[in-house]
């Protein structure tokens, strides 16, 4: 996840995602190759308005690729400039199989 300070030109530009990759570990190995792996994801959504059709978008795309959700969580934060931003946390994890 970003720790830093964004600097933008003007307002910051709403609603963004954070993608970060949690945990990536082989599940299935063989002939010393990895065959396949979980993967867990976390998705950080950002915004001034309800989160909630962007993140029916994010789970249907995740979904889509092979994730199931784990958890969501909602929180909202208070910005040094009084501005309110709301903030979704969605985890997913999926096991994907390598072609060897």
């Amino acid at each position: 996840m970003f720790n830093g300070v964004a600097t933008f030109s003007g307002a910051p530009p709403y609603p963004y995602l954070v993608i970060t990759e949690i945990m990536n570990q082989p599940v299935l190995v063989a002939d010393d190759s990895e065959i396949e792996s979980t993967i867990t994801v976390r998705v950080d959504i950002f915004g001034t308005a309800t989160l909630s059709t962007i993140a029916g978008h994010v789970d249907r795309i995740m979904k889509a690729i092979g994730y199931t959700r784990n958890f969501a969580a909602d929180t909202d934060e208070i910005l040094d400039t009084g501005e309110k931003i709301f903030h979704k946390t969605l985890s997913f994890s999926g096991n994907f199989t390598f072609a060897i």
